[in-house]
């Protein structure tokens, strides 16, 4: 059933007299005018009206109000005849461009800006501040220091080759993680040379991407409109890792692993060790060495 659009005769009247008593200027951002509309009438949303947006309610309930710039990405309305020409929006950059600058936004802590996203389409966008965030947006703000540290952290734990002298600078740098301690880190990982600096490169592309998707969830946002959110901050499509060769397996994994069995083994049942599949040599040759000692 179609939701027949409708007006709210008390916010109309409240926008109105906030751009006007808004100062000189008489304009304000579409941010601060939801922030009017909710005061106004409180549980004030344009979708439970029937329109998609703040913006396209505006265009169609206050028509004494008319977009006269943008604040970034935020629509900026003043009174309608305020300006003779219709303002257009800010173009984006090319596309390759965009995504390096969303990445290295949510990739840089201290980088003093903010993710916008949209929450009907997904579209991502840049902020510097939290006030600003468009009506119908979401403010992400960039992954803390702290994620990186434990991402490093991870990266060591899943690392149980790396040389012991490696490994010490390396955890050394993390515990202490002073300013610039990836730079550092990402220098010891590349003189190593091998596979390891790829390897870490892409573990921390795949923790950050997946850190987005997390924080995206959080803010309520799901569908097409998160996938849409996540595909234009990835610096690059993320491919799966590099299948081991067999001896590799082995030489990293078996230790481990054995280790694993046999700490299970004791609390096993007896019928529960009736069911593990063996190979058939290997209990021959326990059976005769038990044998042996007896």
């Amino acid at each position: 059933m179609t939701t027949v659009p409708q007006s709210n005769p008390s916010v109309n009247e409240a926008l109105k007299c906030a751009v006007r008593d808004s100062g000189a200027q008489q304009a304000l951002a579409g941010a601060k005018l939801g922030s009017v509309a909710r005061q106004a009438s409180p549980g004030f949303s344009p979708k439970t009206l029937g329109f998609r947006s703040l913006k396209d309610y505006i265009q169609e309930c206050v028509p004494e109000l008319a977009i006269v710039g943008y604040s970034g990405v935020d629509p900026v309305y003043g009174l309608k005849g305020q300006s003779e020409e219709v303002p257009q929006p800010p173009k984006p950059a090319p596309a390759t461009a965009e995504k390096t600058s969303f990445w290295r936004v949510w990739a840089s802590p201290e980088c003093g800006r903010l993710l916008v996203v949209d929450r009907n389409t997904g579209e991502v966008g840049v902020s510097t501040e939290r006030s600003s965030i468009p009506d119908g947006s979401v403010s992400i703000t960039p992954a803390s220091a702290g994620f990186h540290v434990e991402t490093a952290q991870q990266f060591l734990r899943m690392r149980p080759g790396i040389p012991a002298s490696l490994r010490s600078e390396l955890e050394a740098l993390v515990a202490d993680a002073k300013d610039g301690w990836w730079r550092s880190w990402a220098t010891l990982l590349k003189d190593q040379g091998g596979s390891i600096y790829r390897d870490w490169s892409l573990h921390r592309v795949e923790m950050l991407a997946a850190k987005f998707e997390e924080t995206l969830r959080d803010q309520g946002l799901a569908g097409d409109a998160a996938v849409r959110a996540s595909s234009q901050i990835q610096p690059f499509p993320i491919k799966s890792r590099r299948k081991p060769s067999s001896f590799e397996s082995k030489r990293s994994n078996f230790p481990r692993l054995r280790d694993i069995v046999v700490s299970i083994i004791p609390t096993l049942s007896e019928d529960e060790i009736r069911e593990l599949r063996l190979p058939l040599g290997k209990v021959f040759d326990a059976i005769a060495d038990a044998s042996r000692n007896q």
